[in-house]
């Protein structure tokens, strides 16, 4: 990043900074904490200013060059794919006819122990998405990730992801997963059948029912119908759009409905919550 060094307190005086003390800010820099590889914001909001409205942002005592960041000239600073040099102190200095006024200094911190990934389909894919299930499903050791689309809409919104190790995943596409449209919400991974792999329960929009995933080892999965004969006595299993989760008890699955608290088979009640199976 290219910074031009001028001393705060000079460009202070250039730009008027005591005289009436004016632009007024209204919202402050807060201070801010992302991981290695992460986009920082950092703003400042101004109640009462005079035009024409100038910002200039500063970085432990530095002024940040607008040429090499447009947004160092701007009420909103955006700093991307951060390291540890970006952490530090930040305040911005507002400029009108009237005056300028200087923010607090904000602290902004980089936490080493994640690094946020900008590379590969995880991060480059754009769907609609709703939620994220790790499991291992080809007993690597790696934690393989299936990302759910989104409820009120088609599309091949949700995703397989093999783990390659070192951070990188790539999109698996054979299979049900090529054409997989469904407006799906959540997931669950268990061994179902106990042939040693995981399988996957995916639950759907309202008006559908759910699906199921067998893992047929090797990577491979096969869709299977999800209806009213898998429980005895048979059960619609159609309006099911909450969380499903797996339990020991015969591997049934249940519904977690904590918003609507819709039964359509036992349940048991906890407070506001209800679980189905």
């Amino acid at each position: 990043m290219k910074i031009v060094r001028l001393p705060a307190a000079l460009w202070l005086a250039f730009a008027g900074y005591g005289a009436l003390a004016q632009p007024e800010i209204g919202v402050q820099p807060a201070d801010t904490s992302v991981s290695l590889g992460a986009t920082a914001i950092l703003t400042v909001s101004v109640r009462v200013a005079a035009s024409p409205l100038t910002y200039q942002w500063w970085f432990n005592d530095t002024a940040l060059d607008p040429v090499a960041n447009p947004s160092a000239a701007q009420g909103r600073l955006s700093l991307t794919n951060v390291t540890l040099g970006n952490a530090g102190a930040y305040y911005v200095v507002v400029s009108d006819t009237s005056g300028s006024s200087k923010s607090r200094t904000a602290t902004l911190d980089v936490d080493p122990q994640f690094t946020k990934m900008n590379e590969g389909p995880v991060a480059t894919d754009r769907v609609l998405s709703w939620s994220g299930h790790f499991g291992d499903y080809d007993g690597d050791g790696l934690m393989d990730l299936v990302v759910t689309g989104y409820h009120q809409t088609t599309g091949k919104n949700t995703r397989l992801y093999h783990n390659e190790g070192e951070g990188r995943f790539t999109a698996v596409t054979s299979g049900p997963w090529e054409n997989l449209t469904d407006r799906v919400v959540f997931g669950a991974w268990a061994d179902t059948d106990n042939d040693g792999d995981l399988d996957l329960l995916l639950s759907v929009n309202e008006a559908l029912a759910p699906i199921y995933m067998r893992n047929e080892g090797g990577g491979e999965f096969s869709r299977l119908p999800v209806d009213q004969n898998w429980f005895q006595p048979p059960v619609s299993l159609a309006g099911q759009s909450g969380n499903p989760a797996w339990g020991t008890w015969t591997m049934t699955a249940c519904w977690m409905e904590s918003c609507r608290g819709r039964a359509p088979f036992p349940s048991e009640t906890w407070g506001t919550a209800s679980s189905t199976c």
